[in-house]
């Protein structure tokens, strides 16, 4: 084969191979973000119709990208999205950065998490109200309470010498309180609510709340520059309406009779 030819193959390979990676390049730009959460339903259904799954096909859009929104146990969740296995994770504590530094924070957050307690309405007193009285930390003295694992903010908080019970998921800690195992389980507002229902055990949601703390998304830093433009599409959605109208259609049902 002359220099010419040589010459010539040689090209042609170098076209291809330029390409093949353009191709890749567009294919790889083409996939979803992938978005990890610990959150279960109603925050995040498989069928898409979760709360953050609705937030965040609806931010991510506003920014031309489509997101998947993958439900995980909480504890892989964070890791995978440190990772870099995941994008992000879509619903966290502030601060979180600071045991998972590959994490940048998102500004605008993503929701208020209530931290709340639920009893049995066999617990009711005769006037209808509630038979056990919770008002922090202290008064779940003489009560024994369920909680799911891996649940660091009832694990930190709850007095040492309350009788728990861990659950390793919510159906099992429904089964907990239908069964009379505990008196009180704890859970977050949205999912407490929503778990009873699915699994037909009745909950009543006792007032106030343990605790409330503001959740943000996080985006691996690979992604960091997108941290700016969500925080921007979530202050939008919030100011025009459709992030109140999302939280009527996936969550506010839950609190009708």
């Amino acid at each position: 084969m002359n220099q010419v030819s040589k010459a010539r193959r040689g090209a042609m390979f170098g076209v291809l191979a330029l390409c093949c990676g353009l191709l890749g390049a567009v294919n790889s730009a083409a996939e979803p973000f992938n978005m990890a959460t610990g959150a279960t339903e109603p925050l995040a259904k498989n069928d898409g119709g979760g709360f953050l799954n609705l937030i965040a096909d609806e931010a991510f859009g506003r920014l031309g990208l489509e997101v998947v929104v993958e439900a995980l146990p909480p504890a892989r969740a964070i890791q995978q999205a440190d990772d870099g296995r995941s994008d992000g994770d879509m619903q966290r504590i502030s601060g979180i950065e600071a045991s998972f530094p590959n994490l940048v924070r998102v500004g605008e957050k993503i929701n208020d998490y209530r931290f709340v307690a639920f009893s049995s309405p066999n617990n009711m007193s005769e006037d209808g109200e509630p038979g056990i009285e919770i008002n922090g930390w202290e008064s779940l003295t003489g009560y024994r309470v369920g909680y799911l694992r891996g649940w660091k903010f009832y694990e930190t908080n709850i007095p040492v010498e309350i009788e728990t019970v861990i659950a390793d998921n919510p159906r099992q800690l429904m089964s907990l309180l239908d069964y009379g195992r505990v008196d009180l389980i704890l859970f977050s507002q949205w999912e407490g609510l929503w778990w009873g229902r699915e699994t037909g055990v009745p909950v009543t949601m006792l007032e106030p709340p343990l605790g409330s703390m503001e959740m943000f998304a996080y985006v691996n830093r690979v992604h960091a520059e997108l941290a700016p433009q969500l925080a921007n599409a979530l202050r939008d959605m919030k100011d025009d309406g459709t992030y109140r109208r999302i939280a009527e259609q996936s969550l506010f049902p839950l609190l009708e009779d």
